[in-house]
C-alpha cells in the first residue's frame, strides 16, 4: 500500500503534471492551429504524447522500468484528453 502511494505521489505532483500539462496545452493547440483536423484523433495523439513524455522526462517514475514509465504516461496523456474534452464540453455550454 505504501509503494502504490509513494507513485500516486510520484505521478501526481511530480513530473506528471508537466506531462499532463504539455499534452493538454498541445491538444488545445491542435484544436486551434488545424480546425478542420477530425478531433477524435486528439486522444490517441494525446496517449502518444503522454508515452513519448513518460519516456524521455528523466526523472519521471525514478527506479521504474521503461514499460512502467510508458504506460504511466499513456494514462497522462489520456487523462490530459478528458480534461480538454472536459473544458471542451463546459464551454459549449456557456455558449448555448
Amino acid at each position: 500500500m505504501d509503494e502504490m502511494m509513494e507513485l500516486m505521489h510520484q505521478l501526481l505532483l511530480g513530473n506528471g503534471i508537466l506531462i499532463a500539462g504539455c499534452v493538454y496545452v498541445c491538444a488545445e493547440l491542435l484544436k486551434t492551429l488545424l480546425p478542420r483536423m477530425n478531433s477524435t484523433w486528439i486522444p490517441l495523439i494525446g496517449a502518444l504524447m503522454g508515452v513519448l513524455l513518460g519516456l524521455i522526462i528523466p526523472d519521471f517514475s525514478v527506479g521504474q522500468g521503461m514499460l512502467v514509465k510508458a504506460i504511466s504516461g499513456l494514462c497522462l496523456g489520456w487523462a490530459a484528453t478528458g480534461a480538454f474534452e472536459s473544458v471542451k464540453c463546459i464551454k459549449s455550454r456557456q455558449r448555448s
